[in-house]
């Protein structure tokens, strides 16, 4: 199996709740894996969920696409009332965000423990 088709996303564990998913990236989100990224991103943007977590190592790299990859899909759940958060500590991939001025656009946490409690603090269905 190439690159570009094994799995991008792997999913953490079981459901945490009906409403709430936690991804992993298990490859580098660039060239080489962004359309295989975007068709498991978009079949969990068509889930009815209110929250999907999104873990970014610090050794994973992402590249332009990527980017454009997680911004669509974070406007896609936007519009259906839903949340994506980025986790990464990446401190690269904070400063790539910035610089594009999408730190904004792009919610990121630091840990899965802010991201949790973001969570937490703004409910389940």
């Amino acid at each position: 199996m190439s690159e570009a088709e094994r799995a991008v996303f792997e999913l953490v564990g079981a459901r945490c709740a009906p409403d709430l998913t936690w991804l992993r990236a298990g490859a580098d989100l660039d060239l080489a894996t962004v359309d295989t990224g975007r068709r498991e991103l978009g079949a969990q943007c068509a889930e009815p969920i209110r929250w999907l977590l999104v873990k970014i190592g610090a050794d994973c790299f992402v590249d332009l696409r990527g980017v454009r990859m997680l911004r669509d899909a974070t406007r896609t759940l936007r519009g259906r009332g839903a949340t994506l958060l980025i986790i990464s500590d990446s401190p690269l991939l904070r400063r790539v965000l910035h610089n594009l001025d999408l730190d904004g656009d792009l919610p990121l946490r630091g840990s899965a423990r802010e991201a949790q409690e973001e969570v937490d603090r703004n409910g389940h269905r």
